[in-house]
């Protein structure tokens, strides 16, 4: 009788400190979120198994990710120019990505899912996947930042569960609309990017214009003769 009160005991604080650990967890990343400065939260998600979240800004375009630590909480924020990819893992095999330079199936740039689920789903019943059953669906990011170049957050964890059962689809439609938000910012910074690449032609002509008018000025002033300032002109024009 003895011994069972000592089992019991056992099993009692193994449970609550279990409970006790998942609650400080969770509370570490909430208050890591709430206490971000020059951050609106716009979008916020706490992993699964309460290691990692993370958070959008996206007024700023900037991406909060935070995760615990064994003895602190580590916060990143990062601009969306500084976003290399996210792709869906689903049990170590990846479902669907989005790279800089790259578009991936089933995502609309401009803020809406077009047909995110069906992506994952299609992933999922692809030659990647041989069975029906998941037991692990995670968001992976890279980010700029050869110390910590990746950020993992989990949406679901269980053993070998039915990919249609109906927490499971609950996860991959919550982990598709992040992959899907995520892949946004990343064609925003690569538009960008294009836009600010001057076109090498517009370029040259703004080049050669400038020094016709040096030259120009050089040939008011005196200090160019009309026949040197025409030998010049003939250089840049190439004739």
């Amino acid at each position: 009788m003895e011994l069972l009160w000592i089992v019991g005991f056992i099993i009692v604080w193994i449970v609550v400190s279990r409970i006790f650990k998942h609650s400080r967890n969770y509370d570490n990343l909430d208050s890591a979120i709430k206490g971000l400065k020059d951050f609106h939260v716009d979008y916020r998600e706490i992993g699964n198994d309460l290691m990692s979240a993370i958070a959008v800004d996206t007024n700023s375009r900037k991406v909060a990710l935070v995760e615990n630590a064994k003895q602190s909480v580590l916060t990143r924020v990062v601009s969306y120019k500084d976003l290399i990819s996210v792709e869906i893992i689903t049990d170590g095999n990846t479902v669907t990505s989005t790279k800089r330079g790259s578009q991936a199936a089933g995502v609309l740039v401009g803020g809406a899912v077009l047909g995110g689920l069906g992506a994952v789903i299609g992933g999922l019943s692809g030659a990647t996947v041989s069975n029906k059953k998941v037991s692990k669906i995670d968001l992976r990011i890279v980010v700029n930042d050869p110390r910590h170049p990746t950020h993992t957050v989990n949406f679901f964890s269980r053993k070998d569960e039915d990919r249609e059962d109906p927490l499971v689809v609950k996860s991959l439609e919550g982990v598709s609309t992040w992959q899907a938000r995520i892949a946004v910012l990343i064609k925003q910074a690569d538009q960008n990017s294009q836009d600010n690449v001057p076109l090498p032609n517009q370029t040259a002509t703004l080049s050669v214009a400038d020094e016709l008018a040096k030259l120009a000025v050089l040939r008011d002033s005196g200090v160019l003769s009309a026949e040197e300032f025409r030998l010049q002109k003939s250089k840049l024009l190439g004739s």
